[in-house]
């Protein structure tokens, strides 16, 4: 579409960076700024219908931009422009050099400090654009950055719906239109990470995101492990058979080896069917997996081959029980000496006691 060197409204294109079927994406310099951004452009075959209006690619794409530049936060791409020029919406935005989450998922070599680390900065980012009235609704590894700098940011807002309890914002791309916002009964989003909640069409806020970041949690700590079971009454597939009475995933500890105390509860839990069920923010997580992090480094700072386990939560039962075990296995070594100690004193007293063998043999 574009070469280097091309320009595009006043940003210089330095080369392509990705693509899809609806847009591309460029890396390009903003000569006022002074500044590289990543440019999103419209497909020209895509961006306007056979009558000349704005296709819906269009319009959605500059419903992201709209929707997302209010979103100010460190974990979540920020956006620097929007607009259209000559019939091409577009969006400036920052530019986060890395790679996407998908590579890392599988990959043994990634520190399980690490992935909690990130999922706690996903985390976050979800918990501030649900402050602003966001709902991501398409949160997979695909549209997860693990940028050069250590920084994670979610990006790709295309589905974005914005609450009604939010404030509007108004879509200027057509006239008399009405405030950005979707209709409950549309899917939209990665069937493989939807609630249930969103791919039967019902209404949804940030617990449905909840429930695709936990999907992303157990894919990303477990080494690839999708709870992929079944599909919806639609035919759609979804990460859990939730139309199936009593059936679920395994617990995330069940598959996941070296996992610390905590995480398996936190990812079950925001993976449960109903939201209700779940965290009431992702703030909660946040918290929660930042603990449990903190944990991991004092553990390790102390020399210690496993982290305590985290103070957000009581620990569990059977750990309460585990715990019982050094000192009961102590009980156990004590009884032992104390059995030998008697039965030595039996063996020499038979042998040089008054009644001993050797005392009867020596006094007649």
């Amino acid at each position: 579409m574009f070469l280097a060197g091309d320009t595009f409204h006043r940003y210089r294109i330095e080369d392509k960076i990705g693509e899809g079927g609806l847009g591309v994406v460029y890396r390009a310099y903003d000569p006022i700024l002074h500044r590289e951004i990543a440019l999103k452009i419209v497909r020209p075959e895509v961006a306007r219908t056979p009558l000349g209006e704005l296709s819906e690619a269009a319009l959605r794409l500059m419903r992201e931009g709209r929707a997302v530049a209010s979103l100010n936060h460190p974990n979540a791409v920020g956006i620097f422009d929007v607009g259209e020029i000559n019939g091409t919406p577009y969006i400036a935005m920052e530019l986060a050099p890395g790679k996407l989450l998908s590579t890392y998922v599988g990959d043994e070599d990634v520190p399980m400090r690490l992935r909690i680390g990130w999922l706690a900065q996903i985390a976050c980012g979800l918990d501030a654009a649900h402050e602003q009235g966001l709902v991501h609704r398409d949160v997979k590894p695909e549209n997860v950055m693990v940028c050069d700098n250590g920084e994670v940011k979610l990006f790709d807002f295309g589905v974005v719906k914005r609450l009604a309890t939010a404030p509007q914002v108004a879509d200027d791309t057509e006239p008399n239109s009405e405030p950005v916002a979707t209709r409950v009964g549309v899917v939209m989003g990665t069937p493989l990470y939807m609630a249930p909640e969103q791919a039967l069409g019902e209404a949804v806020d940030g617990r449905s995101d909840q429930f695709a970041w936990a999907t992303v949690a157990y894919e990303l700590l477990s080494g690839g492990v999708h709870p992929v079971m079944g599909k919806n009454p639609r035919g759609v597939p979804i990460a859990l058979p939730f139309f199936q009475p009593g059936v679920g995933p395994k617990p995330l500890s069940q598959v996941a080896s070296e996992l610390p105390d905590g995480v398996s509860d936190i990812v079950m839990k925001a993976l449960s069917k109903l939201p209700g069920d779940r965290f009431d923010s992702m703030g909660e997580i946040a918290a929660a997996l930042e603990a449990i992090g903190e944990a991991m480094d004092a553990a390790e700072q102390a020399g210690e081959t496993e982290p305590a386990p985290a103070m957000w939560q009581p620990m569990p039962i059977m750990d309460a029980m585990d715990a019982g075990k050094p000192r009961r296995r102590r009980g156990r070594w004590a009884w032992a000496i104390a059995g030998v100690l008697v039965l030595s004193v039996a063996v020499l007293g038979y042998h040089f006691g008054p009644w001993g063998r050797r005392h009867v043999a020596q006094h007649p």
